[in-house]
């Protein structure tokens, strides 16, 4: 066995089993060792005819023709009781022979691999696409309310069972002669349960279809066994159901789940799947470490894209040129395969993957018909294509031999049907290709399976010969129309998107058109539109090849020959012999017959040497053209990253004593301000109203005003805004316009703005100023901030959340159980109210305003960590930093009021102190801190306190909490300098003001 196995390899030179590529031209053999390479003598009298070989897609315009010898067809095999052949599965495995413990070692991979790839890949993909739907639906973190986004919830749920559909109609279509109208000759019970079977088929791939891959992979374990290589047919079926029907969720449900996620963030419901607020969420463990795991959006992603590119490739070439891994060699032959064709398809998922979201965001569902042309084309190639598509005559015979010799073995029935079947109508699933190319360029091709050549066992030398010929034409001509057919799908569908792209590029940019808002900006939509065109040339570029291995002669056999071209004139006079010389090398003798009388004779001999090419080799240039096909999606968001402004918010709050009430409404930037003019942009809104004159003239520039000019862009106040030369002159801390249109967000706005630098001037859209018209009012306080949205939600000291305290309150030096003020973590004085925020992105809830909540609750995130049990819980109150209390101005500070029930430590004969010499302060601490602690949160300095007199002296102070009632102050006095200037300069001193005080140990 492991003599046989080693023969078995040793037929596949170059870990490559793709048929090579016949020339035209006469070439040298490679040399076979370090001797001389041998030459090849043509004598006239053993010149055998050359006749051309037809047999492709198309007999009327195939480019290239194969030369094959005319000559008797040599028997094929022997007797049967010396030739074995058996359709091997997918999985099986020679292990006898001194190769045993590395094939046991094989097999145990693979089973590892279905386990954990296979399996995993296709559950989880099919359990990802229902979390994704439900996550539509309902608010996991909110009690499970219903969202608004409900009903793409329910379309990305029945997505699932779609690819149900095409498995039931390619069934149907494809299979229904070998279970009804079969041959009454069969046994009729026989017949009774093919037709039982075909339909619980059609009940399994109908109701339970996005499962059925996971289970037809765990039956295939079932029936795995690693000592057994003598798999039969139907377990090869089985085998290949499996694979087709994982290919078929792969190829079309995948990809649209992909696009309607892809949708939905061009659409502005999803958070950009990247950002750290939808992939930082974790789980704890019962030690308390938070693991981080990514969110269900992203889980989507990766799932479909491994899912897609998946069963692209296993449709395409593991279905087609390998069908069952025996062993390392195999393998090897398969990594070549994919190596050479993942820039192919990974481009061709990502180029309709983005063109097909970008058509169903400007077209919505006018976007079905550019899809539905691509179908309908893919039909009428497969049609136009698959009567072509025939086995060679010379090799026919042999495979129905080997397929019949495998179906004996298996002892399974011959199977006839009353229909007759056409020769040429091979095993060449139109109806399923079709459909699978819409998304995924592919052509599967079934004539036989694969594995039937793995099997060498018991045959001569020279039946091995014969066996290796079969072998490579086959596959020859299993490439030549597999390849045209992919090529004629990418030209037509390539072309169709194309064409669909620029309506809308014309649309978007040059008419009134409505679609669907979105996230992006007339610029954004331009480079969106260029990058989408680039992968359409670069899909053009794959014409040439879809195999960069093949491309660039990678997987040529390594060896030394040669190229020989005879050039001739021909002159009317006699015939003359033509000696050779001695330009023809050694041990060469050609005799050629050339028609005619040439006189002028010239042997251009080309010396060609092929080398080796390693796997790192091939990986690198695999994984280089990986890069280059995909360039414009890099080199775009690249660029917009850099040069397109970052959206900005405009923040409207309104606060009472309990309450913080935040609305924010996303807002387009139409200029470059400086960066000193983004942090001062805030003020109250001035509406443009009646006294246009007044509010657009720059009399008032040596006064600038804070305030943020507020106008509609349909009023006649927009027109004179546009009229001036300079905008700059305005005394305002930025303009915000009120766009006049909906459902075009990618509209260019006739307003140049660039130029302005001294203050931002940003856009709203109409449904965001709908629903903000209540804040939308003169007087109302405004800031118009550019942070990242995380950092600045997530910034306690921010402007959003202050809030005017009660005066005459008490602080609290714990956690106050009601409204109230009290010494928060950082030492500042915060108050116990609730913050409420909303942020409205083009009528929707801006996607990363709900991640950046998902995420508090998902990490538990505490802003008062000081305080035991402080965790977030979302269920009770928001998840946003606390409130801070305004500074209290000068000359309006007072010492802070004790609450009821807690002592007022820094006053009193208790008080426990101790004198800092280094600022001339002194430390004060409550009664649960039990000594001097240190303390790094120290709170800002208040104002001073009191006035400067001969018999009093002002004093400031801060706090600092080392725990939940563990708080310091600290207090610094200023003393009238009587015999200076006269103010409160002099610093306290410890014998004056605090005798008997010890000396502070921390600073």
């Amino acid at each position: 066995m492991a003599k046989e196995t080693r023969i078995a390899d040793q037929e596949d030179e170059n870990g490559s089993d793709e048929p090579d590529n016949m020339s035209t031209t006469p070439v040298r053999e490679p040399g076979k060792s370090i001797l001389k390479a041998p030459r090849v003598t043509f004598d006239p009298k053993s010149q055998t005819e050359l006749v051309p070989f037809k047999d492709s897609i198309d007999e009327q315009d195939d480019e290239v023709i194969d030369l094959r010898t005319k000559s008797k067809s040599s028997t094929y095999g022997g007797d049967r009781s010396s030739n074995r052949y058996s359709t091997y599965s997918m999985y099986s495995i020679d292990s006898n022979g001194k190769s045993g413990g590395a094939i046991k070692v094989f097999a145990a991979l693979i089973v590892l691999k279905i386990v954990f790839f296979d399996i995993w890949i296709s559950a989880g993909d099919a359990i990802t696409d229902f979390l994704q739907g439900l996550f539509l639906m309902f608010d996991f973190y909110d009690g499970f309310k219903v969202k608004d986004t409900w009903e793409i919830g329910v379309v990305v749920l029945a997505a699932c069972w779609v690819p149900g559909l095409v498995a039931v109609l390619h069934i149907v279509a494809h299979y229904r002669n070998e279970y009804f109208g079969l041959s009454k000759t069969l046994d009729k019970d026989f017949r009774k349960s093919r037709k039982k079977k075909f339909g619980l088929m059609i009940l399994l791939c109908f109701f339970f279809y996005p499962f059925v891959p996971t289970l037809g992979y765990i039956v295939n374990l079932w029936h795995i066994n690693g000592g057994n290589r003598d798999y039969n047919v139907q377990t090869a079926r089985l085998e290949l159901f499996a694979r087709v029907a994982h290919s078929i969720t792969g190829c079309i449900e995948a990809p649209f789940q992909l696009i309607m996620t892809t949708w939905l963030i061009m659409k502005g419901v999803l958070d950009i799947p990247w950002r750290n607020t939808m992939v930082k969420s974790s789980y704890e463990d019962r030690f308390e470490n938070q693991i981080p795991f990514f969110s269900i959006p992203m889980w989507t992603l990766c799932f479909s894209i491994v899912d897609i590119l998946g069963c692209a490739i296993q449709i395409n070439l593991f279905n087609v040129y390998i069908g069952t891994l025996r062993n390392v060699k195999s393998f090897k032959r398969y990594m070549n395969l994919v190596g050479g064709h993942f820039p192919f398809f990974f481009h061709a998922v990502c180029f309709r993957v983005i063109t097909f979201a970008f058509l169903f965001i400007y077209l919505d569902t006018k976007a079905v018909i550019p899809l539905f042309i691509i179908w309908l084309s893919n039909i009428i190639i497969g049609y136009a294509t698959v009567g072509k598509h025939k086995i060679p005559k010379k090799i026919r015979p042999k495979l129905k031999r080997m397929q019949s010799l495998a179906r004996q073995k298996a002892n399974l029935p011959k199977i006839t049907s009353e229909v007759q079947q056409k020769k040429n109508n091979e095993n060449t699933p139109v109806w399923l290709n079709s459909f699978l190319s819409i998304f995924v360029p592919s052509c599967f091709v079934h004539i036989a399976d694969p594995g039937l050549f793995a099997d060498t066992s018991g045959l001569t030398d020279k039946q091995k010969e014969e066996h290796k010929q079969v072998k490579k034409q086959f596959f020859d001509h299993e490439k030549a129309f597999q390849q045209k057919v992919i090529k004629y799908q990418v030209q037509t569908s390539t072309t169709i998107l194309m064409i669909s792209l620029a309506i809308v590029f014309c649309s978007v940019n040059f008419t009134g058109m409505k679609y669907n808002n979105n996230i992006f900006s007339n610029e954004e939509f331009n480079i969106l539109c260029c990058v989408i065109c680039a992968l359409g040339v670069i899909s053009y570029l794959f014409l040439l090849g879809i195999d960069v291995f093949e491309l660039f002669h990678l997987n040529d056999k390594p060896g030394e020959g040669g190229e020989i071209s005879i050039k001739y004139k021909e002159r009317k006079k006699k015939e003359e012999s033509f000696d050779m010389g001695e330009d023809v090398p050694d041990a060469v003798n050609i005799n050629i017959q050339i028609d005619g009388n040439p006189d002028d004779i010239i042997v251009v001999e080309t010396p060609i040497v092929t080398k080796k090419h390693g796997a790192f080799k091939k990986a690198t240039i695999s994984a280089i053209f990986t890069l280059l096909a995909v360039s414009p999606i890099i080199t775009g968001y690249t660029y917009s990253s850099l040069e397109i402004q970052s959206p900005a918010y405009v923040v409207m709050k309104i606060t009472d004593n309990t309450t913080i009430s935040i609305q924010m409404a996303k807002a387009r930037l139409l200029n470059s301000p400086i960066p000193a003019s983004k942090s001062t942009a805030e003020g109250s809104l001035t509406k443009c109203g009646y006294s246009v004159g007044t509010m657009l003239t720059c009399k008032n520039q040596l006064n600038p005003k804070n305030e943020i000019l507020l106008m509609d862009m349909g009023d006649i106040c927009f027109e004179e805004l546009e009229k001036l030369d300079d905008i700059e002159c305005l005394p305002y801390k930025g303009i915000i316009l009120l766009e006049n249109w909906d459902h075009s967000s990618s509209r260019p706005i006739n307003f140049d703005a660039k130029g302005v630098t001294k203050f931002p001037i940003v856009s709203i859209s109409l449904k965001d100023s709908n629903k903000t018209s209540n804040r939308l009012q003169d007087g109302q306080f405004t800031n118009i901030i550019f942070n990242d949205f995380d950092s600045l939600l997530e910034q306690e000291k921010s402007d959003i959340y202050q809030i005017q305290c009660p005066k005459d309150d008490c602080t609290s030096m714990k956690y106050p159980a009601k409204k109230q003020k009290y010494i928060g973590c950082d030492g500042e004085v915060k108050y116990q109210a609730e913050v409420d925020m909303t942020c409205t992105s083009n009528g929707l809830p801006c996607p990363e305003l709900e991640s950046w909540k998902r995420k508090i609750c998902k990490e538990k995130k505490s802003f008062e960590p000081c305080f035991d049990g402080d965790d977030v819980d979302c269920k009770v109150r928001t998840p946003f930093p606390p409130a801070q209390c305004i500074p209290a101005k000068q000359g309006e500070e007072e010492m802070p009021k004790s609450c009821t029930g807690e002592e007022r430590f820094w006053e009193g004969s208790k008080a426990k102190y101790c004198w800092k010499e280094t600022t001339k302060t002194v430390k004060y601490w409550s009664s649960e801190c039990q000594k001097e602690v240190e303390c790094a949160n120290w709170g800002g300095w208040s104002t001073l306190i009191g006035t400067c007199t001969r018999s009093s002296s002002p004093e400031k102070f801060r706090f600092c909490r080392k725990s939940t009632n563990c708080v310091l102050m600290e207090i610094e006095k200023k003393h009238k300098d009587l015999t200076g200037s006269g103010g409160c300069t002099l610093d306290s001193s410890k014998n004056d003001d605090y005798p008997g005080a010890i000396d502070c140990k921390f600073s």
